[in-house]
């Protein structure tokens, strides 16, 4: 073979080898970029599920406010009706102290 068969060869062989390299990053950055995109869906999902978190954490903040809330209401009814039954004793000693004293002025 002579040298100028031998030298096309070669740059056929490099050819040949530039274009399956060529090929093999095309396929390579096909990759990467499926890579990049699955990892901007997690990262969206990651948004998403602190956002939830942000939220849920909103709610059980006022849901305890609203159970402190409840909680202070019951007091207060509580020692209201306290105060109406002692109101209310009160009130049917003075019924019973005064029929004795009509019942008094009866006889």
């Amino acid at each position: 073979m002579s040298k100028r068969k031998k030298g096309v060869a070669v740059i056929n062989q490099g050819t040949s080898l530039a274009g399956s390299a060529m090929q093999t990053t095309r396929e390579a950055q096909s990759s990467l970029d499926e890579v990049a995109q699955g990892v901007n869906a997690v990262a969206s999902n990651i948004d998403q599920v602190a956002t939830a978190a942000e939220e849920q954490s909103s709610v059980s903040d006022e849901i305890a406010r609203n159970l402190t809330a409840i909680g202070d209401a019951a007091q207060t009814l509580s020692d209201l009706s306290q105060q109406a039954t002692a109101s209310s004793e009160a009130v049917t000693g003075h019924v019973k102290a005064m029929e004795l004293n009509l019942n008094q002025l009866r006889t």
